[in-house]
């Protein structure tokens, strides 16, 4: 497989980690680096290589490849292949800002905040606490209604995150 971005990195940061946990593995980290790359410039197409590579090769690189598996004694290469195909635009966000430091001033914040609430319906059991928030009776479809009646409006979005928990 042809190495579509080289890391400046190889010891630490995301590739460093991948194969650390490989034992050494370097075709396998590669492998996993690339497919992490590909996803990266899927869901963030905007970004350049040099700041795509910053990001891998930094500390966050190193814990976004804890968060893929390598912690949690996933040290298959299938296994860490799953989590990044499942890695949504909004975690890979929160690691974007993570490793700026702050949000990034080209965030559309209304599709992270959109993301977010879709995210903690579909995983989190957030029905609950979406549809307590918006003062409805909690059911799936009362929780969906209230996301899909407020998708553009981002101060609504932000407001009810706030409500159900989040920190923003």
């Amino acid at each position: 497989m042809k190495n579509e971005l080289k890391t400046n990195n190889p010891e630490w940061g995301f590739y460093g980690t991948i194969r650390t946990a490989l034992r050494d593995d370097n075709a396998k980290a590669l492998e996993i680096w690339n497919a992490m790359v590909r996803k990266i410039k899927e869901l963030c197409p905007k970004e350049s290589d040099d700041e795509i590579r910053g990001l891998l090769d930094s500390r966050i690189g190193r814990h976004l490849a804890d968060e893929v598996g390598v912690n949690q004694g996933m040290r298959r290469p299938s296994f860490i292949h799953a989590a990044i195909n499942e890695m949504s635009e909004y975690e890979l966000n929160t690691w974007w800002n993570s490793y700026r430091g702050c949000k990034r001033k080209d965030d559309n914040l209304k599709s992270v905040y959109l993301a977010a609430l879709k995210h903690e319906a579909t995983y989190y059991g957030g029905i609950d606490k979406i549809c307590e928030a918006a003062g409805k009776k909690s059911s799936e479809s009362n929780a969906w209604v209230w996301i899909e009646q407020h998708e553009n409006n981002e101060p609504e979005l932000k407001k009810m995150l706030r409500k159900i928990g989040y920190a923003i």
